[in-house]
């Protein structure tokens, strides 16, 4: 699940990803998004959402990531003549 949270003090956008604790008891899925959390982690480029922070509760583990729009991606590939982007 993904929410929208603004800053306070700043009014600065962030995705919060959620991940519930207990879907993450099957090993294949705890072990993706410890993948995602890596690869995002370390890939700084300007075309790549940025990972900010992770935030764990006894339920919940929390991506704040960078705020990109309202829309998902399949969202916006559906948008797109054929489902495919242009190339750059």
């Amino acid at each position: 699940m993904v929410k929208v949270a603004t800053c306070r003090t700043t009014k600065t956008k962030f995705a919060i990803k959620t991940y519930d604790k207990i879907k993450l008891l099957d090993p294949q899925k705890k072990k993706n998004l410890q993948r995602e959390i890596s690869v995002l982690s370390s890939l700084k480029h300007n075309n790549i959402m940025k990972l900010f922070k992770t935030i764990e509760t006894v339920r919940h583990t929390h991506l704040v990531m960078e705020y990109a729009g309202t829309t998902s991606l399949r969202n916006f590939l559906k948008q797109k003549r054929g489902g495919k982007l242009e190339d750059f």
